[in-house]
């Protein structure tokens, strides 16, 4: 009897064990994923802001055509386009968000008429993307249920 039973721990751990560890591999690279998501979205939100937020003042601040302020202008939009796109790019990655990626193009397109509500209005947008994502990471499945899913169960059980 005891034979037997080492016979069939030794088998479930074979089969089972890797499995297992496949599942808990799966799912911490998903939230690694995730989180590296938000982690490059965060940064590229906040030099566009900061970039924003340096070109207004200076197109508020000087209302002649000064070469230097122009030049200085310029280098900020250097700035500024690149943390566009790849804003766009991340939140196309995701899908939605069509007002946040409205409102972003609105503060590109017209920084000099955007106002400080505006610009509330993306970082508050900018919030919800995030909190967004790190409720999906707090209610990403169990790694038992993601164990199942990977092993076939859950599809069968839906048939």
């Amino acid at each position: 009897m005891a034979t037997f039973i080492s016979l069939t721990v030794a088998l479930i751990a074979v089969f089972f064990g890797p499995a297992v560890a496949w599942a808990i591999a799966r799912q911490q690279i998903a939230v690694t994923a995730r989180e590296a998501w938000m982690r490059e979205f965060r940064e590229k939100v906040a030099v566009f802001l900061s970039s924003n937020a340096e070109f207004r003042a200076h197109v508020l601040r000087d209302t002649t055509s000064d070469p230097e302020n122009q030049k200085c202008l310029a280098g900020i939009k250097d700035v500024m386009t690149p943390c566009y796109h790849v804003i766009r790019l991340l939140v196309a990655e995701k899908g939605g968000h069509p007002t946040f990626l409205q409102t972003m193009l609105r503060l590109v397109e017209e920084p000099h008429e955007a106002t400080a509500s505006l610009t509330r209005q993306f970082a508050t947008e900018a919030e919800e993307i995030l909190q967004c994502e790190r409720e999906a990471i707090t209610t990403e499945p169990s790694v038992w249920r993601g164990l199942r899913t990977s092993l076939g169960l859950d599809a069968k059980r839906r048939k």
